[in-house]
Parts: structure tokens; sequence; C-alpha cells
């Protein structure tokens, strides 16, 4: 079965990028702009991982994720940020995100989180 990803990001570049990756990796993707548009399309469709951008205009990443906790607490929340800062990943990881990845994102790394948080790999 294809795993769904969501990807949540206000940066097309990193929204793109992300998702070209992903696709070729042989996931099915899902991107929403803002976090808004996030929770309105978990309404329709439930993705397996998501990964959601810290800053964004209007909810930030934190508040968005929060929500998603709170309505799906079975979702790993990877938060992307392109702040490498212990203060941000520890804020990320005490609110339940599953882990952080830095941009620009290294593809390995990408990959390797987003395996971790399925539970495919160690």
């Amino acid at each position: 079965m294809v795993q769904k990803i969501l990807i949540v990001d206000d940066t097309i570049k990193d929204l793109q990028s992300g998702s070209q990756l992903l696709t070729r990796s042989g996931f099915q993707v899902y991107t929403a702009r803002n976090g808004e548009d996030a929770l309105s399309l978990l309404e329709k469709k439930i993705p397996d991982i998501i990964l959601l951008d810290l800053i964004m205009p209007g909810m930030d990443g934190i508040e968005v994720m929060r929500i998603i906790r709170e309505k799906y607490p079975e979702i790993p929340v990877v938060l992307c940020t392109a702040a490498d800062q212990e203060p941000i990943v520890r804020l990320a990881m005490l609110s339940g995100a599953f882990g952080v990845i830095v941009k620009p994102y290294d593809p390995d790394t990408m990959l390797r989180t987003i395996r971790r948080s399925l539970g495919e790999e160690g």
C-alpha cells in the first residue's frame, strides 16, 4: 500500500522540492500552503505522516500541530524549519512532534526521519 504524506509549507520552493523527492521515493503526496488549508484537507484525507513547516503566516507550525495532536493523535508530525536552534527543537518535541527536519531538505535525512516515524526503520 502506498503511504500518504501531507506537506504543509508556505514556501513554494520547499513544497515543490519535498513533494518531488517524496513522489520519486514512492509516496503519495498531498500539499497545503498554510495551517488552515492543512486542517481542512485533514477532514477529507488522512495521511500516514505530516511534514509541517514551523514558521508560516497565520497559524504557526506549533499551533497547527497542537490541533492535529488533539484531533488525529495517531498521525506522526515532523516539524520542518530553516532554523537549526536547540530551543525550537526542544519546543517541537515537547509539543508532540516526532522529529524535526532542518531545511533545505537533505534527502537522506528526510527519508530516514519519515521511515522512522512510520516504524520502518530503527
